[in-house]
């Protein structure tokens, strides 16, 4: 555990800025992140920037995905998004995969990342601490930034299992001291939550087909 004075150092403004080049529409985001000793992330601005291409598309619920599934699996008690669809003069971009999804919860763990570095903590401790927590009661640690209640969130048991099982803690020790010894060839080790909503801005993409064939 940090003391007081240097968990009260987070409390300054982190600044950060990353492209997400490959990773689909969403091309910049920039994010500001302030918090304090109690709750690591206690707010949290964030700004993305979608290259959407000479026709609107599917870009509209694509961002819109991107702005609900900024917060992954972490509270997000103050939080201000705002998502810039630009026009440009290149070809569409529609939806592929993730759908916007990836690009949002990338900007947070970017962020989650900047912190730990801060405070020089393993990124894991980190994000194991900003979880939600269904069952607080308190309409913050169970409830998401768009307003949806959490009650099947099962996360906090099934990272701590996987830090069990995966030897995690161990093996951190073992690259901390190969990086320590090694001047050029680095080694690095992550644990990340992904969370993934099966449902869509746009109400038309809510639907389902099946084939039956009867013998």
């Amino acid at each position: 555990e940090k003391n007081n004075a240097e968990v009260a150092a987070i409390q300054a403004s982190i600044e950060l800025a990353a492209q997400a080049k490959a990773a689909g529409p969403v091309d910049d985001l920039k994010a500001k992140a302030a918090a304090d000793p109690k709750n690591f992330q206690a707010r949290l601005d964030l700004a993305l920037a979608s290259r959407c291409g000479y026709s609107a598309d599917l870009s509209g619920p694509v961002n819109d995905r991107a702005m609900t599934h900024a917060d992954n699996c972490y509270v997000l008690e103050n939080i201000e998004i705002i998502s810039h669809r630009c026009k440009t003069n290149m070809q569409s971009a529609t939806a592929f995969r993730g759908f916007g999804g990836p690009q949002g919860m990338l900007a947070t763990e970017q962020v989650l990342d900047e912190i730990a570095r801060h405070l020089g903590m393993d990124a894991l401790d980190v994000r194991r601490r900003n979880f939600y927590q269904p069952g607080a009661g308190d309409g913050v640690r169970d409830v998401t930034h768009y307003g949806q209640k959490l009650e099947d969130f099962i996360m906090p048991a099934l990272f701590d299992a996987l830090v069990q099982s995966s030897d995690y803690r161990a093996r951190r020790q073992q690259i901390n001291a190969w990086n320590a010894a090694q001047p050029v060839i680095r080694r690095g080790l992550a644990m990340t939550p992904v969370k993934f909503v099966i449902s869509f801005t746009s109400t038309m993409l809510n639907q389902a087909g099946a084939l039956v064939n009867v013998y």
